[in-house]
Formats: C-alpha cells, structure tokens, sequence
C-alpha cells in the first residue's frame, strides 16, 4: 500500500529517548522508504519504457541501485541494532549493565551503519548528477517532471532519514555504550 504519509517533521528528536527515536525511524522513515521504493520502482519501468534513452536507463538503474543497498540495510538496523539499543536503553535506565550484543559492540555496529549511509549518500549524489540535480529535460512531459520530482523528495527524506540516525541515535547510542562501559 502507497501512502503520502511523510516522516515526522518539527520534533527535537534530542530530547527523545533511543527508543522513541528508532520507532520514528522504523515507522517513519523506514515505512515511507518502503513504500516508495515499490512506488518508484514502477513509475521507473514505465518512464524507461515510454522514454527509451540511455540518460533514463542510467536513472533507472542508479535508483535500482540505491534500493538494492537500502532494503538489507533497514532490515540490519530494525532486526538487530534498534532491538539492542531499545534493550540497552532499558537496562540503563534500570541502573544496570546491559548484556554485550551478540554483534560485539554498538560502536562496531554503528560504525558499519555510518559506512553503509556513506555508501547510499554516494549512490544519492550519482543519482543527482545523472539528472542535473533533478532538473528536469527541457520540453518534457509531465510523466518526466513527476519522475524528477519523487527522485528529489526520495533524495531530501533519505538524506534528513541518515542524518537523524547518524547524528542522533548512533550519537546517543554510542555516548549510552561508553557511559556504563567505564
């Protein structure tokens, strides 16, 4: 189902705990995600197929692209990582040690999460650059200036997504893993 719910907007999300945060994420970001990838994926087909051009073809499979990397991604982050910090959170605010997560440590994790949105904001900017910043064709149609605009609102909400848990909830996590490992 296609929704055009977009992700919350307006919240100090430094004021919110590792579990507040990562439900936004998940519900938010992650679902929005989802449904544009099955969106986006089927305008994609159907621009290539009505504007056969190797510069569309190059778009369709940069967004191809993007989506491939993002779909084991989000899975990592909401069936291992979101679990534990939830978990670590409670145990903290209990005044206890958290058990070690069966991935080593949070630093670890989160290291390999930064390298992977490192990756996507890549894979975004090549997006970018294969439509001119998402300017569209001069003389297109409207199914074109459609396509453009879905890719601009997909890049601006995948990047603030990456910046809310690069800059946020890896942040806190870590700073909660380094308060209780001393």
């Amino acid at each position: 189902m296609v929704t055009d719910k977009e992700p919350v907007t307006g919240v100090d999300y430094n004021d919110l705990s590792l579990s507040e945060i990562s439900e936004i994420i998940r519900n938010e970001y992650h679902e929005h995600l989802r449904d544009k990838i099955s969106e986006l994926t089927a305008l994609s087909r159907k621009i290539k197929k009505e504007h056969d051009s190797a510069e569309i073809e190059q778009i369709h499979e940069q967004l191809l692209s993007v989506f491939d990397h993002l779909a084991p991604h989000m899975l990592q982050e909401e069936k291992v990582l979101f679990p534990y910090l939830e978990y670590m959170e409670h145990m903290v605010a209990k005044g206890k040690i958290p058990r070690p997560p069966s991935f080593g440590k949070v630093k670890k994790s989160v290291a390999t999460m930064l390298d992977d949105h490192k990756d996507s904001t890549d894979k975004l900017n090549a997006l970018r650059e294969l439509t001119h910043n998402y300017t569209c064709p001069q003389g297109c149609d409207e199914d074109i200036r459609h396509y453009y605009n879905e890719l601009r609102a997909l890049d601006e909400n995948l990047r603030m997504h990456i910046h809310l848990e690069n800059n946020v909830l890896f942040k806190k996590a870590r700073l909660m893993e380094e308060g209780f490992a001393k």
